[in-house]
């Protein structure tokens, strides 16, 4: 992995949208960055290595990242990711179950995942460190990944997350993909939504994404890539609380079939 940045950890995009990664199509990657007190991890299996060098192929992605301080103490909150990805990238929606925001919202995992279920795209799980009273701590939950309605964009996809289940928040976070034009064929622009007000802070990210579909007999996959330069790249930007900002290349090798 290849990445640069302005004083901040790089791989840290992953703690926020690791998901969206696989749409990228790289093979494998894993990188620890330390900055002053700030030490990011992040790693991901990618399959399958060899990709058609004209076609595209089914690609799937299991993905971590892990965001602390050695100090103990809570990391800054992401506030915006913006991603990139390769020309040699594909999504596909087309026959794919749509989920609509109001369906999920308000929702338990087990009941979005219930009302939306042919619309699922990726499972796993989200970390964050939350106020509670005098204390700080850690929770952990599910996090689901939907195909969301995309009128005027390539595909959407609806990130469900329940934070804080106690109390009863619940995350429903659009994030539209765009078709662009030039180096890369997609972007995806995430608004990280405010937990706890904007007093938590997301530490870990655990995901798996692939979801192939029939449609009308034939064969079909959320996401897909090929390899027609040996390589697969992902550009990002990422905007912390504070005003810290950061931008990273991601570049894998493939390799191509004939």
């Amino acid at each position: 992995m290849r990445m640069n940045g302005k004083r901040i950890a790089r791989t840290a995009l992953l703690v926020a949208c690791g998901c969206l990664l696989a749409i990228a199509g790289a093979v494998s990657s894993a990188a620890t960055v330390k900055v002053g007190s700030l030490v990011v991890h992040a790693e991901a299996t990618f399959s399958p290595r060899a990709l058609p060098q004209r076609s595209y192929a089914p690609v799937e992605i299991e993905g971590k990242a892990d965001v602390h301080l050695t100090t103990g103490g809570q990391p800054s909150p992401v506030k915006e990711v913006v991603l990139d990805f390769d020309r040699d990238s594909l999504l596909l929606t087309r026959g794919l179950s749509v989920c609509r925001p109001a369906k999920i919202e308000q929702t338990t995992v087990s009941q979005a995942r219930r009302r939306c279920a042919g619309a699922i795209v990726g499972t796993g799980h989200v970390q964050a460190i939350v106020p509670v009273g005098l204390f700080r701590v850690k929770v952990r939950v599910p996090l689901t990944l939907f195909n969301g309605p995309s009128p005027g964009a390539a595909a959407t996809v609806l990130v469900h997350a329940q934070p804080i289940p106690l109390l009863g928040e619940t995350y429903v976070v659009p994030v539209p993909i765009e078709r662009e034009r030039g180096a890369y064929r997609y972007r995806a622009r995430i608004d990280v939504p405010k937990i706890f007000g904007g007093a938590g802070s997301l530490t870990e990210l655990d995901a798996k994404i692939g979801r192939r579909y029939r449609f009308r007999g034939v064969g079909h996959s959320f996401a897909s890539a090929r390899c027609s330069d040996g390589a697969l790249a992902a550009h990002a930007r990422l905007i912390f609380a504070g005003g810290t900002v950061i931008e990273g290349l991601s570049e894998e090798a493939c390799t191509a079939l004939p």
